[in-house]
């Protein structure tokens, strides 16, 4: 009886697996393309809004926070294309990275100055989050 009850599980267990998942759903290599053809505009619209709602922002800051990713979002769409054929060398890279540093502290500062001392450090925090989320399993630190 007790060998039915697991071989009844695993069935289940394993059906439940097989299961197709939501089809209205697009993949996640489609979100990709979908999102390269985006506008600068409307990748800026789309950010605006997710952090509207992830942070509480008012009106005003609404309309401050569009105009940083948008400028982020045409500084990004200028790098890629500008890098896009081109084989670095390690003095071109390390130019690459310190002005990409340097654009990042540059847009922690306008971020900073537009959003409160709570929704800054919620920002970090799902910031930081985003970061780890794309680094492998084990390069993560265990805490």
């Amino acid at each position: 009886m007790r060998n039915l009850w697991m071989l009844g599980l695993l069935f289940f267990g394993i059906s439940m697996y097989a299961q197709p998942g939501n089809p209205d759903r697009p993949e996640p290599e489609q979100i990709k393309k979908l999102m390269k053809d985006l506008s600068t505009e409307q990748k800026a619209t789309l950010m605006t809004k997710r952090m509207t709602l992830d942070l509480n922002l008012s009106e005003a800051q609404q309309s401050q926070i569009f105009e940083i990713n948008k400028d982020v979002a045409t500084q990004r769409e200028a790098r890629f294309k500008e890098r896009e054929n081109t084989k670095l060398t390690s003095d071109d890279f390390f130019q690459y990275r310190s002005q990409l540093l340097d654009e990042k502290i540059a847009t922690k500062k306008r971020f900073q100055a537009v959003l409160n001392k709570d929704q800054f450090e919620k920002f970090e925090r799902s910031q930081h989050r985003k970061i780890a989320h794309r680094r492998p399993e084990h390069t993560r630190k265990k805490r």
